[in-house]
């Protein structure tokens, strides 16, 4: 890995700040289509502008995989995908983006867990303790409305295990196919899974404005496309766990884009689980960049 802290806190504060606009324009290009033809659109317009980028960058040379076990790899994260697809635009439909934002904060507890476990990334008790906070956050934010919508809160945390799993993969590979390739990967091969889906569910709706259709056309380029890309050139200079913490800050950007469009604020007790969850993140980041700091002043050994 080609180790580079300035570079990775680059990618993924972009990506982040990106990916906070997919839950604002999604849901209001939703309003205009059924969620199955929407979670259709969305894919198949994000793999078009996969393949014309690749077009204009002449990179289109460069998708043919080169093993087996990297093709099961890319397949897996395509798979992943698609399912994460269904089940992120099934539970926004259900809540605010603000509110899904917040829940979305399980994410990267799964996503340093898989961590731990596959990338052999290790946890000090501190570190621990930075999750804890989180998990009991993201509680205090889901009993505050529970009652409300029960079935869009046990999908969007289905969403956010499943998503984990396709980042964890993408990690992996991301050394061997370069990230608007792995873009495109994902896009095309959740397609036949959405639309699998969306065929299973029926009731194909489609009432939008010619805004929603432009937004659709915009927000598919930032969001699944121009943010992934962002996040996979990050996996690229340093741990996993970073770029995860990284995109904790997520709800900063969400909060401020959600009350302009639609003026949907938190409750109190939901303020209060939302801070939680960051307060845990920014300190989980903090612990590591002390840590990288010390080492740094470390005095070199000399032969």
């Amino acid at each position: 890995m080609r180790t580079d802290y300035s570079k990775g806190m680059i990618y993924s504060f972009l990506g982040t700040l990106l990916l906070s606009t997919n839950l604002i324009t999604a849901k209001y290009v939703m309003q205009g289509f059924s969620v199955p033809v929407f979670t259709t659109l969305w894919t198949l317009s994000a793999a078009i502008h996969c393949f014309w980028l690749l077009a204009v960058l002449k990179m289109l040379r460069r998708i043919p995989l080169k093993s087996r076990s990297l093709l099961v790899s890319v397949i897996s994260i395509g798979v992943t995908t698609g399912v994460a697809m269904t089940l992120t635009w099934e539970g926004l439909s259900r809540l605010d983006p603000l509110f899904t934002s917040f829940l979305w904060r399980f994410a990267p507890v799964f996503m340093i867990i898989l961590g731990v476990v596959f990338l052999k990334e290790k946890l000090t008790l501190s570190e621990t303790m930075c999750f804890l906070v989180m998990v009991v956050g993201g509680m205090v934010i889901a009993m505050g409305r529970w009652k409300m919508n029960s079935t869009g809160i046990v999908l969007t945390l289905l969403a956010c295990i499943v998503s984990s799993v396709s980042m964890l993969l993408a990690k992996r590979v991301v050394h061997e196919v370069p990230p608007l390739v792995l873009v495109l990967y994902r896009a095309v091969i959740a397609l036949p899974v959405v639309m699998i889906w969306a065929f299973v569910q029926g009731g194909m709706v489609i009432q939008a404005t010619p805004g929603q259709w432009g937004m659709l056309v915009i927000g598919s380029l930032i969001g699944p496309v121009v943010s992934f890309y962002l996040f996979y050139r990050s996996y690229e200079y340093w741990d996993f766990s970073h770029t995860t913490i990284v995109s904790t800050l997520d709800p900063v950007f969400v909060a401020p884009l959600s009350f302009i469009v639609y003026g949907s604020y938190l409750s109190l007790k939901e303020t209060l689980g939302g801070a939680l969850i960051l307060a845990g993140a920014l300190y989980f980041f903090w612990l590591h960049y002390r840590e990288r700091l010390l080492l740094s002043r470390e005095p070199r050994s000399t032969q």
